[in-house]
């Protein structure tokens, strides 16, 4: 349980720091919520915490619809980012019995925030959000090797 307070802490100051950067509202709003979500997870209640991430991640499904200023290559390439943290997170909500090969998946998030930070310019008001997630899918993707 160390490790997972230690990535996610790492991930809000990132994105708190990102986030004083971006003027995006829509992406200040996602990471607001996600920041909570972890605040919750942390020190009150992590099934309610959990729920609000879900949020989160529904929230940032919506994000390229929303947001017409993305080519449709990002818009792809958020979706294909968020798939599999949104299977995994089903899977686990669920408790199917899937849950620990879906994390598998979670490399994905990883090579594509991987090609968001090197065309930053392409991904500037995405990048906050995409740090916790990110976080997450390290924290989950190294669940499966324990």
């Amino acid at each position: 349980m160390e490790y997972e307070i230690i990535i996610m802490t790492l991930g809000v100051v990132a994105s708190l720091t990102y986030l004083i950067k971006i003027r995006n509202t829509i992406s200040v709003f996602i990471v607001a919520i996600q920041i909570i979500s972890v605040g919750l997870t942390l020190i009150v209640n992590p099934t309610f915490g959990y729920y609000v991430f879900g949020i989160a991640i529904l929230l940032s499904l919506l994000y390229p619809v929303i947001n017409k200023e993305i080519s449709s290559l990002n818009r792809k390439l958020i979706w294909l980012f968020l798939f599999p943290i949104l299977i995994v997170f089903v899977f686990g909500m669920l408790n199917f019995s899937g849950y620990n090969y879906g994390r598998l998946a979670m490399s994905i998030p990883f090579i594509v925030f991987a090609y968001a930070i090197v065309n930053k310019s392409k991904f500037k008001y995405e990048i906050g959000f995409m740090i916790l997630f990110v976080a997450d899918a390290l924290i989950r993707f190294i669940g499966f090797f324990n």
